[in-house]
């Protein structure tokens, strides 16, 4: 794993790794990932040598508020002042675009977990051909009344308490009730895998699960009422190669009921190459599960059969 980093369209440093391998001359493919709330891009090192030794190079970038990117704990869960989502959204295509000055007529395929599968559908709408493939993992589909709901509730507290208040209750209302099904409770986030060692390795690492900001709530409601527009579902219609997965106990998918919704409404087109996978019992983070090496395995066996379509 190598740490560099390059400019958003702000200016704004953005800290990053890749994982190469200098005597392929020429990978499989490029795997770009997106990772998701309150983790941080390091968190997917056993994957992505995984992938390498398997012939791929993988990338991935810290967003802001995030890992590196943030700096130091203090600016965690913090996009920005203003205009948040869409700077991160931006910086994942300027990595993009890196990428392919680096790595020319490669297939590049975009990889986004939880908030991570958000943003990559929200990258596609406009972007789809700028990839060759797209790979969520514990996405969701949101009904218009919740974002509505929680956008509101997010700029009254952004009104009284400022943009950079750390909300203990928008944290509450939007995860509250994930460890309810998992009781009796080990911790507060039994909720993404079964692997204790896992959870652990979260609960101790400074810069994961940590509380975000009023600001950072209005930027991921935003982010969300555009991935629920038509457009969006649209973009997902398109003749890309799209593997979805998610664990069967997954709280952040309604137990599959969010993302099978999320199925149907992305399969009201002519996209006939999305495939799907739910792990049985399997909960949020499948790739730090304890099935892990089949979810990556199914991963790489996806990517080789649509080998000819990306």
């Amino acid at each position: 794993m190598e740490q560099f980093n390059y400019k958003g369209s702000d200016g704004f440093t953005i800290e990053s790794y890749k994982w190469l391998d200098q005597s392929h001359n020429k990978p499989k493919a490029i795997i770009q990932i997106v990772h998701g709330m309150a983790e941080h891009a390091a968190r997917y090192d056993y994957f992505a040598k995984r992938m390498l030794d398997k012939g791929y190079f993988v990338y991935a970038n810290d967003h802001r508020g995030h890992g590196k990117t943030a700096g130091n704990i203090v600016n965690t869960g913090h996009f920005a002042d203003s205009n948040g989502w869409d700077l991160v959204v931006d910086d994942v295509r300027i990595l993009t675009k890196i990428i392919r000055e680096k790595h020319s007529g490669v297939p590049l395929i975009l990889f986004g977990h939880s908030m991570g599968s958000f943003i990559a559908r929200d990258y596609i709408i406009h972007d789809f051909d700028k990839i060759e493939g797209l790979i969520l993992s514990g996405t969701s589909y949101n009904p218009d009344y919740i974002i509505a709901l929680g956008s509101m509730i997010a700029g009254i507290q952004k009104t009284f308490k400022g943009g950079r208040h750390r909300s203990k209750f928008l944290d509450k209302l939007s995860f509250g009730n994930f460890n309810k099904s998992f009781r009796p409770n080990r911790t507060e986030f039994d909720w993404l895998s079964r692997d204790n060692i896992e959870v652990d390795k979260y609960i101790n690492d400074p810069y994961c699960g940590f509380l975000c900001s009023t600001q950072f709530f209005n930027d991921l409601f935003y982010g969300l009422k555009k991935i629920h527009k038509n457009t969006a579902y649209y973009a997902i219609q398109s003749p890309l190669p799209t593997l979805v997965f998610s664990g069967e106990r997954d709280p952040v998918g309604g137990f599959t009921k969010g993302v099978r919704k999320f199925l149907t409404r992305s399969t009201e087109g002519d996209n006939t190459n999305i495939d799907y996978h739910f792990y049985k019992d399997g909960r949020h983070e499948m790739l730090n599960e304890i099935n892990k090496d089949e979810v990556i395995d199914d991963i790489n066996k996806w990517i080789e059969e649509n080998s000819a379509n990306l």
